[in-house]
Formats: structure tokens, sequence, C-alpha cells
């Protein structure tokens, strides 16, 4: 079975860096934190593209969250997306990662060490093309 090599991830990576600009955290739900008026913003990301086409940031990115005020209701923040904008644009999408609440003001950060992009290889179905 042929398989795209590493040279065209690499190309991949290296393309995706000028679209894949701002990084977004979201709730359970896959939805974006609210970013009008509270102190949470999508972070700007500049990437490093390694030879496997493999993406990663080429620093932490820290997100300022805000606290719901509401042991009972905590804002959530349970992942990230990838995003074409500063705000609205496209969700090219992400990774859900473990809930954090937050019912007072907090940090969310992302390593720039354990996040990362990798395009994986595409092909046909299993049966024979004719």
């Amino acid at each position: 079975m042929s398989k795209f090599n590493d040279v065209y991830f690499k190309f991949l990576g290296e393309q995706s860096k000028s679209v894949l600009k701002y990084v977004g955290i979201v709730d359970e739900n896959g939805n974006e934190l609210d970013y009008t008026n509270t102190i949470y913003e999508r972070q700007s990301v500049e990437w490093k593209v390694a030879k496997d086409g493999t993406m990663t940031p080429t620093k932490a990115l820290v997100f300022d969250i805000p606290g719901s005020g509401n042991e009972k209701k905590p804002i959530i923040a349970a992942g990230w997306r990838l995003y074409d904008k500063k705000t609205g644009g496209t969700d090219f999408g992400g990774k859900d990662m473990h809930p954090k609440k937050y019912v007072t003001n907090g940090q969310y950060i992302l390593p720039h060490d354990k996040m990362f992009v990798h395009f994986t290889n595409v092909g046909v179905s299993e049966e024979e093309i004719e």
C-alpha cells in the first residue's frame, strides 16, 4: 500500500502555518468560551514544523479564563481548537482535554511540548477500484 511520505506532510504543515493562526479554548460541549466582555481571548500561535510535518507551537499558550462566581455553574475549559482569525473565522478542530473548572479567574496553559498537529494519510476504501 502506497502512503504519502514525510515530504508531503512537511509541505502541509508549512502551508498550514499561514492559516492556523489562533488557538481558542472550548467548554465540555465543544463551544468556544465567550470572548465578549471577558478576560478570555484566543491566543496567536507560531508553529515549528518537523521533518514529518508535525506542527508544535514555539511557546506555551496561556489563556486567562474568567471565573463564573458560582460554584454550581463553573466555567469549564475542556479542550482547544484552531482558528484562522482572532474572533469569528473558521473552527478547524482541535483536541478535547480533561475538563478544568473555574469559579474564580484563572489560567489555562497549553505547554508547547504537549500540543501538536499532524496530518494523517488519506486514501480510498479497502474495495478495489476498477
